[in-house]
Formats: C-alpha cells, sequence, structure tokens
C-alpha cells in the first residue's frame, strides 16, 4: 500500500476473505472496531461494498491486522479517480474564478481528491463537496477567507480537515456521514459557527440527543444544535469518562408461557415447576462477561403476560434494547400470538433485534412460520426452542443474549463521570418518581449543568429502565 490517500472497496473475493476470518474468530462488527480502533460502521461498509461506502487506507490495514489477513488480499482494486467528475469538478472551479462566484457546488461527482486551483476562489462564501469519496481535503481550502457554509457531509473523512481552523467566518459546517475518529480542539475556537452537524460518525460516540438535529431536519427549518454544547460535552467526556456497559434485556408474552422460569434460569441457573405468575413487572441485573474480559449488566425486565397489563407496556418498551418475545404451544395459535408482540415491540422499541424463543417445547412440542415472521419483522436475529424443565436450548439462548447484548449500538457509550453519579443517586432513591425539574435539580447538584446533556442522559437511563 502506498503513502497516496486512497479508499477502498472489498472485493468480491477479498469479502469471502473477510467473512471467513470473522467467522473463525467469531468476532461481531462491534468487537472487531473496537480491536481495530475504528468506528462499527466503518466495518459494516467494509463488508458490504455493495453498498458503494469506502474505507480509508487506514481503517482498511487496522481491519485486516484484527483479522490476520493482508490488506491487498481484501481490496485487490483500489479506487481510481473519477476522470468524468475530476474533469467536471475543474470545468465548475474554473468558470467559478473567471466569474468570481460566491457559492461552488462540486458535490456528487465521485471524487477521490479536490483539484487546487480551489484555493484561487477568494469570493466563495458557500462550499459544497458532499457525496463524494473524499479521504482528505487540500490544504488551499484555508485561503477561502469568506467562507460562510461548508458542506463536506456523506464522505470518507477520518479526522476534520485543519484548514478550517482558518476560516474564521464559518457559520455551518456539515461533516456528518464520514468515518471522523476525533474532533479538533480549534472548532471551540471558530468564532461564529453556529451549526456543526456530525451525525453518523460512530466513533465520536456523542448522543443523538446532543447532536441535535439532522441536516435534513436543520434544512427544513429546524434550529441546529448549538456547537458549543456539542464540543463541551466531547472534550468533556474525552477527559473523564468511562463505558457505560449497561442494556435492558426485555421478556415479553403471553401469561403462563414460562418467562419468569426462563429468566430463573438464565440468570440464577435455577428452576421451580412452581413458581408464581409474574404481576405487574420483575426486574433484576444481571451480570455478564463478554469477550472474556468485559464486564456487563443487563436490566431484566420480566413482564406479566396478563391481558390488563398490555395498555401499560408502550411506557416501558424502549429503544436500545435486547427483547425476549417467549411463546408456548399450549393454546395453538402461535403465529398469531408472535405477530401481536413483534408488532409491540416495533411500535415501541423501534430497531431493537428480538430473539425468539420458542419454550416448553418438551412439554408441546411446536413451531411457527419462521420465514414470515422474519420477512414482516426484519429485526428478529434468531429463533431458539427451548425448555426450563429439561434445560433444553438455554445455554444456546444464553450466547445469543451475549451476542446481541455485544451488538447493542449504545452498549459502550461512553458515561462522563459525573453522569455516574447521577444514575446512582436516582437508583438509590426510594421515591417512585420525581418530577422533571426536580431531576435538572440533581443534575446541576451533581455536576451535570448543561439542559442537552441532561436530556441526554435522561433518554439512557429511561432506555435502562432506570428513571
Amino acid at each position: 500500500m502506498s503513502s497516496k490517500s486512497r479508499s477502498f472497496l472489498a472485493s468480491p473475493e477479498g469479502l469471502q476473505k473477510l467473512e471467513d476470518a470473522k467467522a473463525e474468530l467469531d468476532l461481531s462488527f462491534a468487537a472487531i472496531a473496537k480491536q481495530a480502533g475504528v468506528g462499527a460502521d466503518t466495518v459494516s461498509r467494509l463488508f458490504h461494498p455493495e453498498r458503494g461506502k469506502r474505507v480509508s487506507e487506514a481503517s482498511l490495514v487496522a481491519v485486516a491486522q484484527v483479522l490476520a489477513v493482508s490488506p491487498e488480499d481484501i481490496a485487490t482494486v483500489e479506487d481510481s479517480s473519477n476522470a468524468a467528475g475530476l474533469a467536471e469538478a475543474q470545468k465548475r472551479i474554473q468558470a467559478a474564478i473567471e466569474n468570481e462566484e460566491t457559492e461552488l457546488d462540486l458535490s456528487n461527482l465521485e471524487l477521490t481528491h479536490i483539484p487546487k486551483e480551489l484555493g484561487q476562489l477568494n469570493n466563495l462564501t458557500s462550499l459544497s463537496l458532499d457525496h463524494n469519496q473524499l479521504t482528505e481535503i487540500p490544504q488551499e481550502l484555508s485561503q477561502l477567507k469568506k467562507l460562510i457554509s461548508l458542506f463536506i457531509d456523506y464522505n470518507q473523512l477520518s479526522k476534520v480537515p485543519d484548514c478550517i481552523a482558518y476560516l474564521s467566518n464559518l457559520k455551518r459546517i456539515d461533516l456528518n456521514d464520514n468515518q471522523l475518529q476525533v474532533l479538533p480542539i480549534f472548532l471551540e475556537k471558530l468564532p461564529r459557527l453556529e451549526a456543526l452537524l456530525l451525525h453518523n460518525n460512530a466513533s465520536l460516540k456523542i448522543p443523538v440527543e446532543i447532536l441535535g438535529p439532522t441536516y435534513e431536519e436543520v434544512n427544513d427549518g429546524a434550529t441546529a444544535a448549538n456547537p458549543a454544547d456539542i464540543l463541551n460535552y466531547y472534550f468533556r467526556i474525552q477527559a473523564n469518562h468511562q463505558p457505560l456497559n449497561e442494556a435492558k434485556l426485555i421478556l415479553v408474552g403471553f401469561g403462563a408461557v414460562g418467562k419468569t422460569s426462563l429468566a430463573n434460569r438464565l440468570i440464577h441457573r435455577t428452576f421451580d415447576p412452581n413458581s408464581q405468575k409474574t404481576e405487574g413487572i420483575n426486574i433484576t441485573q444481571w451480570p455478564l462477561q463478554l469477550n472474556q474480559s468485559e464486564d456487563i449488566t443487563l436490566h431484566v425486565w420480566d413482564f406479566g403476560g396478563q391481558e390488563i397489563m398490555h395498555s401499560t407496556h408502550q411506557f416501558f418498551l424502549t429503544e436500545r434494547s435486547l427483547y425476549l418475545l417467549v411463546l408456548n404451544g399450549r393454546q395453538g395459535h402461535e403465529d398469531a400470538d408472535a405477530e401481536y408482540w413483534l408488532e409491540l415491540i416495533q411500535s415501541f422499541g423501534g430497531d431493537s433485534p428480538v430473539i425468539v424463543v420458542l419454550n416448553k417445547i418438551s412439554e408441546h412440542p411446536f413451531d411457527v412460520n419462521r420465514r414470515a415472521l422474519q420477512q414482516k419483522f426484519p429485526n428478529i436475529r434468531e429463533f431458539i426452542q427451548t425448555d426450563c424443565d429439561t434445560e433444553t436450548g438455554i445455554d444456546t439462548l444464553r450466547a445469543a443474549i451475549e451476542r446481541e447484548t455485544d451488538r447493542l449500538e449504545h452498549l459502550r457509550d461512553p458515561f462522563p463521570g459525573s453522569w455516574f453519579e447521577i444514575k446512582k443517586r436516582l437508583s438509590d432513591m426510594k421515591a417512585n418518581y420525581i418530577s422533571f425539574e426536580k431531576y435538572r435539580e440533581i443534575c446541576q447538584t451533581d455536576g451535570e449543568p448543561e439542559p442537552s446533556a441532561q436530556e441526554s442522559l435522561a433518554v439512557h437511563l429511561h432506555s435502562l429502565g432506570i428513571a
């Protein structure tokens, strides 16, 4: 691999090598990303070349090292500059120079680099470089002192271009949908910056509540999040943070399907055939160890299946969770039962993963139309037959839970130190509820004064079932 900045797609042969290595090492995208020091989105791009989203050379090499394969074997054909796109870019730049244009659009040209003549456009106030394949921006951009709006979203940038530091008139920077690994301190020193869009840069680990409205929403009139709030949060978690390492596991299903027995088998490795039906909701903490070294806590919510309880589920079925849908074959309408619960999960749990558990399989053997359910509800990850009495499938289910927990997007979100203090204080409270104003007071007292950060923490705590 040369030192020239390039971006890559996996070749068909390279993709097969990637998949074989991933299977042999039994690694999830999240685990590969963690070991390689890249975002899970970057790993996903490499494993899905059909999407046309390239990865930088540095990311390719890092992932290849984790999987013990040669980078050259993954991407044997490098990205070459799009001749037609480059010619069109040069044509537009020349016309803008001659006409002293204030706006220039070089988007959607499949560019891998920008002609240096761009630096001659001293009158530009708006520059669109979005939807290309750029891995770097030429230093000549620093000469565009009048630039107010810079759109470099949907590219392959792994760092914020240094030249931006010299553009003191910038009011808006779109950097969403790149591969940014870190943010530079100079962003805090841009005096007129009003909008900084950073969505879909997974490695930055900035919650969407902090990032605020997306670029589509901003373009439709929404007010962008304050860049100072975003940067304050980001640099604070760099200085003092640790991964959350907590998630919510929700068991749903009708009454008497064996949810509580299943939870006891999984967590405590016990089984009581005479256990009572769950009234309301049982919440249990389940300590897990992932990847043989990472301590995780699952907050297990076991919902009572009585009909009267179903209307309250909407308040507790949350996104960012892992679901176990538990069925049994006693009633004979398992497919209808599955659809009922899967629609509830889809409505309130968003794109959360679901494991469908076919329980009490020894007592009442049954199955469901797996293909039809999976086509209608693509968040189903697996169907597993279990029996708590005979322990059939319990180890398989436990392994599936560990695998899907490892893949949860927000599992390892960085928490500032103050957030752990606030979480502990709320968890220890005896009151059944508090007002949001009281919650804000607690945040203020325990070291989180920013309203947007308080709201982000509230979303996390709600998703965990803590608040």
